[in-house]
């Protein structure tokens, strides 16, 4: 069963990027956007997703407060930041994400961290060694 993602940005261009990238894995399903706080708040609440990516932009929304109430509202869920900002300058409210990667990270490691696997190669039988 896929796993379920709310993407979380504030730019609406890389946000339906974003987006499109993890929609396009078998293994995920978006099942919201948010571009403000209020809305992100409101889809957590709403869809209880297993995962929350909130890109943060510097120049853009600071989310730092958000990512505390995105906790509270989804406790369970696992929650990715994904920033420019090196660790030493991240304020002390980023702790509460279960993940931070530099915005720069591939779209597959992102997903396979968000997903659970698709298949398990350890479910066949191993053949029987000839004697």
């Amino acid at each position: 069963m896929p796993a379920t993602v709310l993407v979380v940005n504030d730019d609406h261009h890389l946000s339906s990027l974003l987006e499109q990238m993890l929609a396009g894995d078998p293994r995920l399903v978006v099942v919201g956007k948010a571009r403000t706080p209020i809305a992100a708040q409101a889809v957590a609440w709403e869809a209880m997703p297993e995962a929350v990516v909130v890109e943060q932009h510097c120049g853009g929304i600071a989310w730092w407060d958000d990512l505390v109430s995105l906790r509270r509202y989804c406790p369970d869920s696992c929650l990715v930041l994904l920033t420019d900002l090196a660790d030493d300058d991240l304020p002390p409210q980023a702790k509460v994400a279960d993940h931070v990667m530099p915005r720069s990270s591939s779209w597959a490691q992102l997903a396979d961290l968000l997903a659970p696997p698709t298949c398990d190669e350890d479910a066949d039988e191993p053949l029987p060694i000839a004697q």
